[in-house]
């Protein structure tokens, strides 16, 4: 099963989140809704919670596996997870939040792998369908907390992003969309220059 946190939510309700979230749930992601207004976030960066605020988050997330019968997760995450991986100048990666919530996660009988990278994002790089494709395994739920860095991002691309991310999980290992598409061109270009066009 594929789950993704909703998106369209608290301080970050904009077109663009309620576009992503139509997109998941599209696509076949089954979104999950946390309470959000109990997690506080930091004051100066509205965007990461204090370390009070995550293990709200943490403990609210594995409530709600819990109720969906979750047994085995694989998480993809950009940095609503692997902020607190980090010291606070981001020089030293302590894996702080990794722990804590592989901690929670452990105590409700959840087995679960932890793959979260700041900036990433369905388009944004590291993308999850690139980190999925490697590491993603049969019997495994997958779920993205994750998407806010691709904001800016075109909607072709996050379209094309969210389907990359269904293929890396539940397909045969095929290049990501958005490679296929380039080696396609390419090839185009070869024919055209072979033939003369």
């Amino acid at each position: 099963m594929l789950y993704a946190c909703a998106t369209c939510v608290n301080v970050w309700k904009t077109a663009h989140t309620s576009f992503l979230d139509r997109v998941l749930t599209s696509n076949g992601f089954r979104l999950l809704s946390l309470c959000w207004e109990a997690i506080e976030l930091l004051k100066d960066d509205p965007d990461h919670f204090t370390w009070g605020g995550f293990k709200a988050f943490a403990n609210s997330l594995v409530s709600v596996l819990q109720n969906q019968g979750v047994k085995k997760v694989h998480i993809f995450s950009d940095s609503t997870v692997d902020f607190h991986n980090w010291t606070k100048e981001w020089k030293t990666r302590h894996g702080a939040a990794h722990k804590y919530l592989r901690s929670c996660l452990t105590n409700a009988s959840i087995e679960c792998k932890l793959d979260s990278w700041s900036g990433s994002g369905f388009v944004q790089a590291s993308t999850f369908s690139e980190r999925a494709r490697e590491t993603v395994q049969t019997g495994w739920d997958v779920l993205v907390v994750g998407g806010w860095n691709d904001t800016a991002c075109e909607r072709v691309d996050v379209k094309s992003g969210v389907r990359d991310m269904v293929e890396a999980c539940s397909g045969p290992r095929c290049p990501p969309r958005r490679l296929r598409r380039e080696t396609q061109s390419q090839q185009n270009g070869k024919r055209k220059r072979s033939t003369g066009a």
